[in-house]
């Protein structure tokens, strides 16, 4: 038996349709949101600051494995990484 999410009404003998309103769910956690006091927003940017401790993370990512590296080879080559 097989499973199909589809908005269509045609079915196969043998299969389960699965028909969902997303606009239900999304209703209902609005008016749960609104009765705690909140409204149902989502912002979704990139300001300097997120952009600035993005790049800070990568520098000291890669900085971080260029010392390993080095410091492997310097300590025993190939053994180092072992």
């Amino acid at each position: 038996m097989s499973t199909h999410i589809t908005d269509d009404k045609r079915q196969a003998p043998g299969d389960v349709e699965i028909n969902f309103d997303s606009s239900s769910i999304l209703d209902q956690d609005a008016i749960q949101l609104a009765s705690l006091g909140y409204k149902s927003a989502l912002t979704r940017r990139w300001g300097q600051v997120e952009s600035f401790a993005a790049a800070f993370c990568a520098m000291n990512f890669i900085a971080c494995v260029r010392s390993y590296i080095f410091l492997g080879i310097a300590a025993g080559g190939p053994v180092a990484a072992w």
